[in-house]
């Protein structure tokens, strides 16, 4: 018990003062990081390493002075109700013996062995080119580690969501999507909705989608307005009157099939502008299982947002391209 007071005299300032460091430097990282898996990690790094302390300096230090007392007891370290059995330093004086040391454990004989031959110098030479293939053979496997993240490897055997994308994998052409936003702009200024278009080309000309938008509410109303598409010549005379944009957006999404498709896809404030609005293109060659893919994907249309007229010099982008999977893809990023 005296040894283990020393001790702590000796070293506890020292220790105190690195875990109360450590515990500030989390704290910080937490308050000052913006980053949520650090956020996360500093706020569950820091009460751990706090409650550690505590722990250490209370209840750990007791159990070492207690089992200390057991030792000095003589008492088992199981049971220790019972004492050992001393042993009987006068067994061999009375049988008229030297005293003779006890017989090695065959452990320690083999250890004495092993000892003798690791130290013989050809093995010596052998035991370095050994490690120095292994050291090279890690290094050479580690190149050749590939990122992955599977969807299947984070259902359960017996969820219906992994039957789900079997069945997708097997019997469909999997497809996944995004949303083109366009936003902090004039979307009734026929030039903006030029650029507007402009760009849903750019992300169409990508190899991971080659295909145009499925449900774009600019492209559909242009060709509303110039009457190119036959679909729409029952409602040409929304642009044939003297109607402002808004008017004829309105007029427009009163049609209930283009309110079911668009309506959702447009935000307006109470004067009627629109404050943000989207059209949904598909992904058509990026795999949920191919994290290359996706790094790759993220960075083309990351470079068509930054190519666009409209977003040079902006903090803000009012053009770019949003999906709730590509969280996920830009952690492979980092």
């Amino acid at each position: 018990m005296e040894r283990i007071r020393e001790t702590m005299e000796e070293v506890g300032g020292s220790i105190s003062l690195t875990t109360i460091t450590t515990v500030l430097a989390f704290i910080l990282g937490w308050v000052s990081s913006s980053i949520p898996v650090i956020q996360w990690l500093c706020l569950y790094a820091f009460p751990t390493i706090a409650i550690d302390f505590i722990f250490q300096i209370t209840f750990f230090i007791s159990i070492m002075v207690l089992d200390e007392q057991r030792v000095k007891a003589n008492r088992l370290d199981c049971c220790i109700c019972f004492k050992a059995k001393e042993a009987d330093d006068n067994a061999n004086d009375e049988a008229g013996d030297p005293a003779k040391p006890a017989p090695a454990h065959v452990a320690e004989q083999f250890m004495g062995w092993y000892s003798r031959q690791l130290l013989r110098p050809a093995v010596k030479v052998a035991v370095l080119v050994i490690f120095a293939a292994f050291t090279g053979a890690c290094a050479y496997s580690s190149t050749q580690l590939t990122q992955a993240f599977s969807p299947h490897d984070f259902l359960p055997s017996d969820s219906y969501g992994l039957s789900f994308l079997e069945a997708m994998d097997e019997y469909t052409m999997r497809k996944l999507g995004m949303a083109a936003v366009f936003s902090g702009v004039d979307q009734s200024d026929p030039d903006v909705q030029e650029q507007m278009l402009k760009y849903l080309d750019d992300l169409s000309a990508l190899p991971q989608i080659q295909h145009a938008p499925e449900a774009c509410w600019i492209k559909d109303f242009v060709e509303f307005r110039k009457g190119t598409n036959p679909a729409f010549d029952d409602y040409s005379f929304i642009f044939q009157g003297n109607y402002t944009f808004n008017e004829q957006l309105e007029l427009m999404l009163s049609v209930p099939e283009i309110r079911a498709v668009y309506g959702n896809r447009i935000v307006r404030n109470e004067d009627g502008d629109i404050v943000v609005s989207q059209c949904l293109i598909p992904i058509n060659y990026v795999s949920l299982d191919d994290t290359e893919q996706q790094i790759q994907f993220l960075a083309d249309q990351k470079r068509v947002a930054a190519e666009q007229p409209i977003n040079q010099g902006k903090d803000t982008l009012s053009f770019f391209s949003h999906d709730g999977i590509m969280f996920i893809w830009v952690r492979f990023c980092t």
